[in-house]
């Protein structure tokens, strides 16, 4: 059962602002209007939330939206204020910002680089899949604008990392996107595919993706390592396990949206009435909302689910992004079922079982640091 009484360290998103310029086709933050975060509201939310942690010793603010970068001078006083009340406390703090890199410029540049904080670069691969999926919100292409920041980004993150989101339309392309981010100057690629109600993954399309990701994993030379990580097998000792372990999210990562309302997890920040707290409340009350309100199935000790212990993965499944399986599923021990079936697919691919079908062959070498997943 989970106590923040033993968190040594959690990371939090912070919605910086609902602004932003693109209308991305997967989105899933909502309306992208309304103003920036409450600077000297989330400072004293941050502390409070902070104090419910007794043995805290490092913090990571992770700046999302919305396009953070649009609020960037209420992201420099927070991290002022939050730095100076962790430097009290004997509490290391690192920040990090994911971005579309619009409105990156020099000045931006030169401050993170002070700051040692880092960037991470929304980018969908070339222009022509990029612009599909993520155009202005007038619907003009931004492929453009992205790119012309790249450089910057890497001056703050020579380690770069590229994150690219597939549509069922792109499904057969992972290769390909991650060879054009590398080739770029990332050092890795994090693939993802589209998810929402916008988007419908039909069976040929999630068996298209499941080749072309296992396929990406394979063509780079840091291969065995991404296969061992997709195949670590989540048994115990020689019993079968009784619980999932999920992600994270309501355990050691958190959400904040701009108003200052504390939420288990990042995709839940557009849907006010998940929220867990306002963080203008008092530890205490925060502590106590969180035991009563969370949606995390880390406070709960349920068992895997029956149908999921009849899958031919579920000894390498943690049971997915459960955030997602509850938007899915209204039930966060329940994976998504496309979820299932990209897991149980590159399990199959990676020869974690004995495949449905022959795997495809290798498409040649990625360059090295190359990585994807779901």
């Amino acid at each position: 059962m989970f106590s923040p009484d033993n968190v040594l360290g959690i990371t939090v998103s912070v919605d910086a602002t609902r602004r932003c310029q693109l209308a991305c086709r997967y989105c899933y933050f909502g309306v992208k209007s309304g103003g920036d975060m409450d600077t000297r509201r989330l400072e004293q939310g941050l502390q409070n939330f902070v104090a419910v942690f007794p043995q805290l010793s490092a913090l990571q603010l992770c700046f999302l939206g919305g396009e953070p970068l649009l609020a960037w001078e209420e992201i420099v006083g927070l991290v002022a204020t939050t730095r100076a009340f962790c430097d009290r406390r004997g509490i290391r703090l690192a920040w990090d910002v994911t971005s579309n890199l619009i409105a990156l410029d020099d000045r931006k540049t030169e401050f993170m680089i002070g700051e040692r904080a880092a960037i991470n670069c929304s980018l969908d691969g070339p222009a022509e899949l990029h612009n599909a999926n993520r155009p202005f919100q007038g619907g003009e292409n931004s492929f453009d604008s992205v790119r012309r920041n790249v450089q910057r980004a890497l001056r703050i993150t020579p380690n770069g990392l590229a994150r690219a989101t597939v549509c069922p339309d792109g499904a057969g392309r992972c290769v390909e996107i991650a060879r054009f981010a590398l080739g770029l100057g990332f050092k890795y690629v994090r693939i993802s595919r589209a998810a929402g109600t916008k988007i419908a993954w039909t069976d040929e399309c999630i068996a298209t993706f499941v080749h072309s990701l296992a396929d990406a994993y394979r063509a780079s030379p840091t291969y065995p390592n991404r296969r061992r990580a997709v195949l670590m097998s989540r048994k115990r000792c020689t019993r079968p396990r009784q619980q999932f372990e999920y992600c994270p999210a309501g355990k050691y990562q958190w959400a904040i949206d701009a108003d200052g309302r504390l939420y288990d997890c990042h995709l839940l920040t557009s849907m006010p009435e998940l929220s867990i707290v306002d963080l203008a409340e008092t530890p205490e009350r925060i502590a106590q909302e969180i035991a009563r309100r969370s949606l995390s199935p880390h406070r709960s000790c349920a068992p895997i689910p029956p149908n999921c212990r009849q899958c031919s993965a579920v000894d390498f499944c943690a049971g997915g992004c459960w955030a997602r399986n509850y938007l899915f599923n209204h039930d966060p021990r329940v994976p998504d079922s496309v979820g299932c079936k990209v897991r149980i697919g590159l399990v199959e691919e990676l020869g974690g079982v004995p495949p449905k079908e022959e795997t495809p062959t290798s498409p040649g070498e990625i360059p090295a640091g190359s990585g994807a997943e779901d």
